[in-house]
């Protein structure tokens, strides 16, 4: 099962990892929830160098190697340009960052971009709520990934 990657980038970086599961059972999430971290801007690169070359683990230990990744894109919008006058836009670095360790990868994972407006599709399910609470770009890379999980699983 597939090991996903969500990340919704920023000044504050939001990344959660989830692991696709066998599970069929009605009511019963066929994923569960492996990493939730919210990166700091001036911890990007290592970051990033650690889940990309396998030096972080899942909640359970485990080398957690994404085979998907999923990001929030970017693209700046007329009505909110004049908002961005001085910004050095960190949401589109992290980006940059992300599609460079991407391209560097041996076992290059699959990097899908999703509209912001995704996350507005689902929630985050109740057995995985305290997991993300004060933590708002670790739940909405959580809505990315979920979305991505729903919008793409295989059917038993």
């Amino acid at each position: 099962m597939d090991k996903i990657v969500a990340i919704d980038p920023g000044g504050t970086t939001g990344v959660c990892a989830i692991e696709e599961t066998a599970s069929h059972v009605e009511g019963v999430p066929d994923f569960q929830v492996v990493m939730v971290e919210e990166i700091l801007w001036e911890n990007r690169l290592t970051f990033f160098e650690a889940l990309f070359y396998g030096r972080l683990t899942t909640i359970n230990g485990e080398p957690l190697l994404p085979d998907v990744v999923v990001i929030e894109s970017f693209r700046l919008r007329p009505g909110r340009a004049m908002e961005q006058i001085g910004s050095n836009f960190p949401s589109v670095r992290v980006i940059g960052i992300v599609e460079a360790f991407v391209a560097l990868c041996i076992n290059e994972p699959l990097l899908v971009f999703q509209e912001p407006s995704i996350i507005g599709r689902c929630e985050i399910l109740a057995e995985h709520a305290s997991m993300f609470r004060g933590l708002i770009h670790a739940g909405d890379a959580y809505r990315h990934a979920r979305y991505y999980h729903l919008t793409t699983r295989r059917k038993p």
